[in-house]
């Protein structure tokens, strides 16, 4: 969910529950887990966090216990990068979410940035990690994905309103993502 990104809900049989997320641009999905369980099993990964299975109990979801990590060759270090959800508004006013991800110690003005998006078929582009990505932060450039409209990313009105006759609205998006991100630096 964009427009929440300190917590993911849960709706369990006792109610609704809340998954703590320290990050603003993520990827979350329900993994296996027995059907009566009391355990919730889920992957996780980020721009910055490579993906990684957790386990936690349903009563208490503050302390989610890591049980597997995809390794990442290298001296990869997390903490060497940040990623941040913006929020770029288009041609017609509607705001575009950006995902965006640095080397902290490269972040500079008038950075080389390379964004990327897709817009079609309701399907979304996940913010998650990718070792082919650290190539180009490690060369001091950002990367950002613009979630324009064609896509899954804010639902199946998001999708709509990219499709057909308002295709123009998936290009006029990621262009107005580009020169959001020239302005603010």
């Amino acid at each position: 969910d964009f427009e929440s990104p300190e917590s993911h809900v849960i709706n369990w049989d006792a109610g609704p529950r809340t998954l703590p997320i320290k990050e603003e641009c993520y990827s979350l999905h329900a993994s296996e887990s027995p059907y009566k369980s009391a355990v919730l099993r889920y992957k996780y990964s980020s721009l910055t966090t490579p993906w990684s299975t957790y386990e936690t109990f349903l009563d208490d979801l503050t302390a989610p216990v890591l049980k597997k990590r995809t390794p990442v060759g290298g001296r990869f270090n997390p903490n060497d990068y940040e990623s941040k959800r913006l929020w770029a508004t288009s041609h017609d006013g509607v705001r575009v979410p950006i995902s965006l991800v640095y080397r902290r110690s490269d972040l500079r003005p008038n950075q080389p940035t390379c964004l990327y998006g897709y817009g079609a078929y309701g399907i979304s582009y996940d913010p998650s990690f990718s070792s082919n990505m650290l190539s180009l932060l490690d060369r001091g450039l950002c990367v950002a994905i613009a979630h324009v409209r064609g896509g899954g990313d804010l639902g199946r009105q998001w999708y709509l309103d990219g499709k057909y006759l308002l295709k123009k609205n998936s290009f006029l998006d990621f262009i107005w993502c580009a020169q959001y991100l020239k302005s603010e630096n």
